[in-house]
């Protein structure tokens, strides 16, 4: 239960809802997210690769993008609040 809690908190913090599309994470941080991508892996089956940018023609940046299914799956395992009903982020 406390990686779903982390992941969570993950897209709170670094992510983003994609209008009932995808997920995308964002970071400036390579490792972390493909540790993300491992963790993720555990709910939807698969190693989700990252994709690089360079900002300012320096500066790297990494995204991670789930696809509609990809996220039906990681919200789906999201508890639900204390009466039944499922928390913000799954709708």
């Amino acid at each position: 239960m406390e990686k779903i809690y982390y992941v969570l908190g993950v897209i709170i913090t670094d992510g983003s809802l994609k209008n009932k599309r995808g997920i995308m994470f964002h970071s400036g941080s390579k490792l972390f997210l493909e540790d993300i991508s491992v963790l993720i892996s555990e709910f939807i089956g698969v190693i989700k690769p990252l994709k690089e940018y360079t900002q300012r023609k320096v500066y790297k940046s990494y995204q991670l993008y789930l696809n509609k299914v990809e996220r039906q799956l990681i919200l789906s395992n999201l508890p639900t609040c204390d009466n039944g009903t499922r928390a913000v982020l799954s709708y």
